[in-house]
């Protein structure tokens, strides 16, 4: 009888100590997963914010482009208008436009 109570008392206490095993992988696994869904959320916007950064980069870029493709071809008109100019000590229809990298030739 006295051993009987002792076996229930270990399956009792095994059953218990496996019980508490349970909840508390329950517990971490809830845990894991909640800091894993906070970790997916802050990389998600970590990577919304990056696209939204290269975004106004390539606009920027964009921009910085076409500006520097107008001051080319305003230099380049500017170049062709020069025997115009008062400043110019030849006469205009003397002066022959060679382009690169001489301008003219009087």
């Amino acid at each position: 009888m006295e051993t009987t109570l002792i076996l229930i008392g270990l399956l009792l206490g095994f059953l218990l100590a496996y019980l508490f095993f349970l909840a508390q992988q329950q517990r971490y696994r809830t845990e894991s997963d909640t800091t894993l869904m906070k970790l997916v959320q802050e990389h998600q916007l970590r990577i919304s914010e990056l696209r939204e950064k290269h975004l106004k980069e390539v606009e920027a870029a964009r921009k910085q482009s076409a500006a520097q493709s107008r001051y080319t071809v305003k230099g380049k008109i500017a170049e062709q208008m020069a025997p115009l100019l008062s400043g110019f000590k030849y006469e205009p229809a003397d002066a022959r436009f060679l382009g690169s990298p001489v301008d003219y030739v009087v």
